[in-house]
């Protein structure tokens, strides 16, 4: 019967209101007009997707570089992609995937 806030009128109502009761409906108010507009927009939302796919992978990357960046291994320098090393080694036998991350 009610809507969101007592309103009567449901959460989009309560969300896109002129007249925010409280500072906590005007933030929600502003993400969720924010969020609909990055909706309208595919390529936004594509590049919005691809940044939180690398913060992603930054935030996870020590646990997803098999070896350490920095870490030398002459005798494995300059192999080709194989399955110990996905992308190869440069000239300091370095894994690159690990440096890539």
């Amino acid at each position: 019967m009610g809507g969101a806030a007592g309103t009567g009128q449901g959460w989009h109502a309560w969300l896109v209101s002129d007249a925010p009761r409280s500072a906590r409906q005007a933030r929600l108010g502003e993400i969720y007009r924010f969020g609909r507009a990055l909706a309208r927009h595919p390529l936004a939302l594509t590049g919005l997707a691809i940044i939180l796919l690398l913060v992603l992978v930054a935030a996870l990357a020590p646990l997803l570089a098999p070896y350490a960046p920095s870490t030398q291994h002459l005798l494995d320098r300059l192999q080709a992609p194989s399955a110990r090393h996905w992308l190869g080694t440069d000239e300091l036998g370095r894994g690159l995937l690990s440096r890539l991350v």
